[in-house]
């Protein structure tokens, strides 16, 4: 749904369903109206943007503030955001070419590689890194509470496929449409194209399903509960669930090398073209599509087909493009494996581990603004702003 030209529909989806996880039926529907009218809102504004701003900052643009993301590149203006996979960026709109796809929220976090060539140098590093990263998954913020499993024994070698669950409740159309509104629909839609085909396949729960196992109030407990609830239904002996935080690096190396990976998109994707495994995504993903990476579709036919298509018959990733894309996440010196990480700077500060609990951050952000400390903090963050342009 677009309106005055702007992506209204998406933003007001993934806001609704970040949302609406808590409610009823009836508040559910109050809900999404508010919402709706909330990006209506804020377009209908757009033209009396003050000529005398310089810039903005906007916070979890994924969402309907995403809007602000249009609204601000179309006047030219400094836009800054902070969202996976960059760290804090900052973009000039009034030096961007009239062709730049940045001017929306996937378009500048999107991973690119500047340089037409990766040499030998850049490649070790990405690998090394990718590598570390595979066997310490913990140095991901929102991992570092989760207490991964020990491998159960059980031989994978039947299976055709595996399908890597995504969050349910969060970041929906993060990356963009292609024909599925949402992680749950896009994982039962695959599951029974699988069925159709007589395929025998692996689901994988993702481990941020297990790090609120007791509260309610909690995305991660609602994501779980839907995991079981597909898993509840679809009791085949065609199906096997991973239903337990296993980590990836376990989990491939028990793989036939000939089992076919299928994620939506996410690094997950990295961690199997490292292992040598023929990997299907969606083409709204973390990288920009010009990076042949994966067996990708961009709507619900293209999907259909490359389900159907046999092992033989799909393509591996191209490995410079691999790497490019790989020191582009890894590599980066502003994002949360790289040294110059904003809230490195900050937490240090603070004497904080980035895995502390949000209560206790905000708690001392609270006594940080009110010490005489705060202008030297933030001359600090200035510098692990990352310029796009």
């Amino acid at each position: 749904l677009r309106y005055n030209n702007f992506s209204l529909g998406r933003y007001v989806l993934s806001t609704f369903i970040r949302k609406s996880y808590n409610h009823n039926y009836f508040s559910k529907k109050y809900l999404f109206f508010k919402i709706l009218f909330q990006g209506v809102n804020i377009i209908n504004t757009y033209k009396v943007v003050d000529k005398n701003i310089v810039g903005i900052y906007i916070d979890h643009a994924q969402f309907i503030n995403g809007l602000y993301v249009e609204i601000f590149s179309k006047f030219k203006k400094n836009v800054s955001i902070y969202n996976y996979p960059k760290g804090l960026t900052l973009i000039d709109f009034s030096k961007t070419k009239k062709k730049d796809q940045k001017g929306s929220f996937e378009g500048i976090l999107q991973l690119d590689f500047k340089n037409k060539k990766i040499n030998k140098k850049e490649k070790k590093l990405a690998n090394n890194k990718i590598c570390y990263s595979l066997k310490n998954p913990k140095i991901i913020p929102w991992l570092g509470k989760t207490k991964f499993f020990q491998f159960r024994k059980h031989n994978f070698k039947s299976y055709s496929h595996v399908i890597y669950a995504h969050s349910f409740t969060d970041d929906q159309l993060m990356w963009g449409y292609d024909d599925f509104i949402d992680m749950q629909e896009w994982l039962i839609f695959t599951i029974e194209e699988l069925l159709k085909n007589k395929k025998y396949f692996i689901i994988k729960s993702h481990p941020n399903f297990f790090t609120n196992l007791r509260d309610k109030s909690k995305r991660e407990y609602l994501d779980k509960m839907i995991f079981n609830q597909i898993k509840n239904k679809y009791k085949s002996k065609y199906i096997k669930f991973i239903d337990y935080p296993l980590k990836n690096d376990l989990f491939l190396k028990n793989l036939n090398k000939k089992t076919i990976l299928i994620s939506h998109h996410g690094t997950a994707i990295f961690e199997g073209i490292l292992n040598n495994f023929k990997v299907i995504s969606s083409r709204a993903t973390l990288w920009n599509k010009n990076f042949n990476l994966t067996n990708n579709w961009g709507n619900l036919q293209e999907y259909k087909k490359l389900l159907r298509l046999e092992w033989k018959n799909l393509f591996y990733a191209n490995k410079d493009d691999f790497y490019k894309i790989c020191h582009s996440l890894y590599c980066n010196k502003y994002n949360i494996y790289g040294n110059s990480f904003w809230q490195k700077s900050l937490f240090k500060s603070l004497n904080l581990k980035l895995h502390e609990t949000e209560n206790n951050v905000s708690l001392k952000i609270n006594k940080l603004i009110k010490s005489q400390n705060l202008d030297s903090i933030v001359n600090k963050i200035t510098y692990t702003i990352e310029d796009l342009n």
